[in-house]
């Protein structure tokens, strides 16, 4: 059966080239209708509670409502930790599922069941309880900055909410975010006009909600008329809110709420600016939805912002900060390019070892895998994105191994003088063993990838659905359709294979390897020391992150002040990083901008007066993208130092990638937990000072506003009863005189607009002393004061309470710099000093984590991945070998091939991440398969010749050494224009082709030179135990030299 259809594929070159052209076609329409994006769609697993509490302390939160919902959800399945921010007025939980729960939506509506079942024991005045699923329905396309706004111009303000439309107009966007702040209501009531009144403040807020809320009432049917029937909205602007009837009575007599408050529509408290390249600024975040082409979006994008720059209304102007359209576009460019260019390395190498016809016919299985894959791509629905070109990119070299196989092995058979058909279908008999098992390990070895439920492995999911399809393909292609292509168009074997260079090689090759075995316990003791060597090499000098980081590169300035009482004194001082940045030669970047008001703090986001940040922005579609920025970020480091002062408590220069900066790659967080109050001050003083001891030390950091100054007043229950107060009435009315109270939303002119009320147009200037002073009024329309109500104390409190399953957390943030120390190497520095701390406060647990938890997850997830790859590979050479002690033998060139990446990312300073391992995962399957047609050839001549000698060794490496040159030349000629920026910058994808490129590399050699030694060792196992123990086997007994030469040609056939 085998060899019917094998020669029904070698003699029908009808239907060979109808599949051929068919697949082609097929896949060339398939690739003009994938999707195109920036990332493959992911999923979250995480549930969120929300609530808030107005005007209570966090430690009141965090009791009266934070536990209580924690405890309510805490015996479910599924859930990996609980961690929760109780804030002033506000609690925030998170609900962090375990990667391989499936069942989320049902565990959504449990949550949802028990929060409100726990609702009766939460205080009555709890708002806005929310339980959400974290789902990914958008995202990120862009980030877009106008120029010249004011944010004072409602001209200016409502052109930039018509442009915000325009982009919602455009298919697939589906949210705009507006940076600019929306003018709200400000209610100031007249407290003097509320007790003259005789009103009350807790009445007037009410009616002021409900003025602006309505009642549907229905409709009617009359005679076959539908008639709406509704109470009319009365507010159009603030004069209908100043005329709202706060108080009337039979007689006719009505008191508005202008007649006890001024009533104003205007900007809020500017509490943070934002300038681009030096001028006022707004910024415009752009999302997509997860089924649009984000190149077709950003043609639209393009023309409108065109549009809008053309026009230039009131002096505004668009300009594009980022934009993930043009990553993509770049990666497509890389792909298109390098792969061209992979495309003659590979062709190159072909002719110049099997001859033109032969490279031809056998370079035809690249087009045809890569159309193929467009096919699978598109019926599973995996889009055209990063993450799937990197797959792409992977595979340029490997996927014509294996025809490269079969066309060696069908030249040698014309060299022996077969007829073209019969030695075609010979190369397929004979090949199609070691070469399935090699495909197969090479499936088996992204095929974790694909199975894993985790986050990595959800977003890695493309590179094993393009590498696993186009191998699968390239098998088809090289027993099915490269055979017929060799039989009738290659019909002579290439003359002069072997002159010149090549014979000169593989002669020193037989002599240097006849050495190696001879000398092979010292060779593999060797081997041995360098790759130990290498790992301590690694732990102590090559950096490993397990982040995946994708988008454009920035530069970003984290300015934190000491000390700062408005956003202009903080911009006051920082005019030196201003002016240093506009020294630097704009055309070296795209765009600059500062924030003053708010940044990102170790991960965190931070806000307040002392705030600010500045970012250097870089287009992928420069040229020069990266040397710019490493020429910048090496100006700003020599200059920022001079900058330093004592003004400053953080100044530091971060690179972020895709919006994620690299802060939380220099940190271990310490975790001090416990139910009992601790004196976190001294707990602070303490790990300060075991800290300075830690080479490589940086920093500790503690959120300077996790404790508050607090001004608690004490009411005198008595009193309050005697004037018909509550605690509650008490609090309406401190309330105003301290913080504008939000009271209701609702929408003007497509604006959500805020109403607030209150006393005191400037609380933040109130002293603790001008507190006993404020007035209620009570309910006879008298007043009071709070000092005949109680007394005020100033106490300490803290602004935020954290928990980690449901047990309070105190977090400390210890960083490190980065070229005196690795990060595995700092955190057992801090363990070691734990004991001391522990000692110190025995009722604390004390513990450290990675502060970048999804680099921890991943790490966890790609461990698992690796381990599950390598026993696959054992498992499918144990079936093909038919032993146990070969594919260890075998799978022993990983971890020899991970030399060549360790010492390949030390000397390029690089670090080993997510890529660098899938690029691993690619060099563990090539190498495997080099060795597994070695392995498989030794045990071929071991049966022909009856015997296992050393000559037998050195016979099937001579034999098989140039397939396996052509394999490993092969695929380093696809991966390295991506290593080396040849046909383009890949970025973030470089790491995975230094580690595949080299790490063949060298593993290459070592399949050449130590695997022979391993295997003379097994033989010298082997033919000891049968001498020791009297045994003789088959391939123990020795041959006359003329039944071996005789047994050496046979072994072609």
């Amino acid at each position: 059966m085998f060899k019917k259809v094998i020669y029904y594929f070698i003699d029908n070159s009808f239907v060979v080239n109808l599949i051929t052209a068919f697949l082609l076609l097929v896949g060339a329409l398939c690739l003009f209708s994938v999707k195109r994006d920036f990332i493959p769609p992911w999923e979250m697993k995480m549930i969120t509670i929300s609530a808030s509490l107005p005007g209570a302390t966090a430690k009141q939160v965090e009791y009266f409502v934070t536990y209580p919902l924690e405890e309510s959800v805490t015996s479910f399945p599924g859930i990996s930790e609980i961690k929760s921010n109780s804030q002033p007025g506000s609690t925030s939980i998170q609900i962090i599922l375990e990667e391989s729960y499936k069942e989320v939506d049902e565990l959504v509506e449990l949550v949802k069941d028990s929060v409100e079942n726990v609702k009766a024991n939460l205080p009555s005045d709890v708002e806005n309880i929310s339980v959400k699923k974290m789902k990914m329905t958008e995202f990120w396309l862009a980030e877009l900055n106008i120029l010249n706004y004011d944010y004072q111009n409602e001209a200016h303000r409502l052109r930039v909410n018509t442009l915000a439309d325009d982009f919602k107009k455009i298919p697939g966007v589906i949210k705009v975010d507006n940076s600019a702040p929306v003018p709200a209501v400000f209610v100031k009531f007249d407290l003097n006009k509320l007790s003259r009144f005789h009103l009350d403040l807790r009445s007037i807020q009410s009616k002021i909600v409900s003025y602006f809320q309505f009642l549907p009432i229905g409709r009617i049917e009359k005679r076959g008329e539908t008639i709406n029937v509704e109470v009319a909205q009365n507010f159009n602007d603030v004069k209908d809110l100043n005329n709202m009837v706060v108080s009337g009575n039979s007689s006719g007599r009505v008191i508005r709420l202008k007649d006890v408050a001024k009533v104003s529509f205007k900007q809020g408290k500017v509490s943070v600016t934002q300038t681009v390249n030096g001028v006022s600024s707004v910024e415009l975040s752009l999302y997509k939805d997860g089924q649009s082409d984000v190149l077709k979006i950003n043609e639209k994008l393009q023309e409108t912002i065109k549009k809008f720059n053309e026009e230039a209304p009131m002096g505004l102007k668009i300009i594009e900060a980022e934009n993930g359209a043009h990553f993509i576009q770049r990666q497509l460019t890389v792909l298109n390019s390098n792969g061209i260019l992979g495309f003659i390395l590979v062709f190159v190498t072909l002719f110049v070892f099997l001859g033109a016809k032969n490279a031809l016919m056998t370079a035809i299985g690249l087009p045809l895998s890569y159309m193929t894959t467009f096919i699978t791509l598109s019926y599973f629905g995996v889009g055209l994105d990063i993450i799937s070109v990197v797959g792409m990119l992977l595979v340029i070299g490997i996927l014509v191994d294996d025809a490269i196989i079969v066309a060696e092995q069908y030249a040698q058979y014309l060299e022996a003088g077969m007829e073209p058909r019969d030695a075609a279908y010979q190369a397929v008999r004979k090949t199609i063993i070691p070469i399935t098992g090699a495909v197969l390990t090479t499936v088996v070895a992204f095929l974790p990838i694909l199975l894993t439920d985790s986050g990595i492995g959800n977003v890695l999911k493309g590179i094993p659905f393009v590498v696993i399809s186009a191998l699968v393909m390239s098998w088809f292609e090289c027993f099915l359709i490269l055979p017929n292509h060799l039989a009738h168009y290659v019909k002579k074997a290439p003359k002069h294979k072997e002159s010149g260079v090549f014979v000169k090689f593989k002669s020193f090759y037989r002599k240097f390897l006849a050495k190696v075995l001879r000398f092979r316990y010292l060779a593999i003791f060797s081997f041995v020391a360098l790759m130990i060597g290498s790992f301590v090499l690694a732990q102590k000098k090559v950096p490993l992150k397990f982040d995946l980081r994708i988008g454009n590169e920035s530069l970003r300035i984290v300015a934190v002040l000491k000390e700062s009482a408005s956003i202009e004194e903080t911009q006051e001082k920082l005019k030196p990083i201003y002016n240093l940045i506009k020294e630097i030669d704009p055309s070296r970047y795209t765009v600059w901008g500062g924030i003053t008001g708010r940044t990102w703090v170790n991960g965190e986001r931070k806000k307040g007066e002392k705030y600010s940040s500045f970012y250097i922005y870089f287009s992928q579609n420069h040229e020069n993208y990266i040397q710019d920025k490493e020429f910048i970020e090496k100006f700003l480091k020599e200059r920022l130092e001079a900058l330093k002062t004592d003004e400053f408590e953080i100044l530091s220069l971060e690179t972020r990638r895709g919006g994620h900066d690299n802060a939380k790659d220099h940190v271990i967080n310490l975790f001090v937990e416990g139910k009992d109050d601790l004196n976190e001050n001294v707990i602070d003083q303490t790990i300060r000072d075991l800290s300075q001891n830690i080479t490589g030390f940086d920093r500790v950091y503690r959120d300077p506003n996790f404790m508050a100054k607090g001004w608690v007043f004490h009411p005198n229950e008595e009193v309050l009863s005697s004037y018909g107060l509550s605690r509650f009435d008490l609090a309406l009315y401190i309330r105003g005189h301290i913080a504008k109270s939000n009271v209701e939303e609702f929408r003007m002119k497509g604006e959500r607009i805020q109403v607030y009320t209150y006393f005191n147009e400037n609380p933040d200037e109130i002293s603790f002393e001008e507190l006993s002073g404020i007035s209620i009024v009570l309910p006879n329309g008298r007043t009071v004061t709070l000092s005949s109500l109680g007394e005020w104390k100033e106490e300490n409190s803290f602004a935020r309470i954290e928990h980690e399953n449901l047990v309070k957390s105190s977090k400390w943030e210890l960083s490190f710099k980065d070229d005196l120390t690795k990060k595995e190497l700092f955190n057992e520095a801090i363990l070691k000093m734990l004991p001391e701390l522990r000692a110190k406060f025995p009722t604390a647990v004390i513990r450290t984590d990675d502060a970048d938890i999804e680099a921890k997850k991943n790490k966890e997830s790609m461990s698992k991945m690796v381990f599950i790859c390598i026993a696959l590979i054992f498992f499918v050479l144990a079936l093909i070998l038919q032993s146990v002690a070969q594919p260890l033998l075998i799978i022993m060139a990983i971890p020899f091939g991970l030399i060549g990446v360790i010492l390949a990312f030390y000397a390029h300073g690089e670090t080993i991440n997510v890529m660098a391992i899938v690029g691993i995962i690619g060099m563990a399957g090539v190498v495997v398969n080099d060795s597994l047609i070695l392995v498989d050839t030794v045990n071929h001549l071991t049966r022909s010749l009856g015997e296992r000698s050393r000559q037998v060794i050195i016979n099937a490496a001579i034999m098989r050494l140039r397939p396996i040159l052509l394999t490993s030349i092969s695929t380093l000629g696809g991966v390295l224009p991506m290593a080396y920026a040849i046909g383009g910058d890949a970025g973030f994808s470089k790491a995975l082709a230094l580690s595949l490129g080299w790490g063949l590399c060298f593993a290459t050699i070592l399949t050449l030179v130590l695997l022979p030694a391993f295997i003379e060792c097994s033989f010298d196992v082997l033919n000891f135990w049968n001498r020791k123990f009297g045994k003789m086997d088959k391939n123990s007994v020795g041959m006359s030299e003329k039944r071996r030469e005789s047994a050496m040609s046979q072994s072609l056939n």
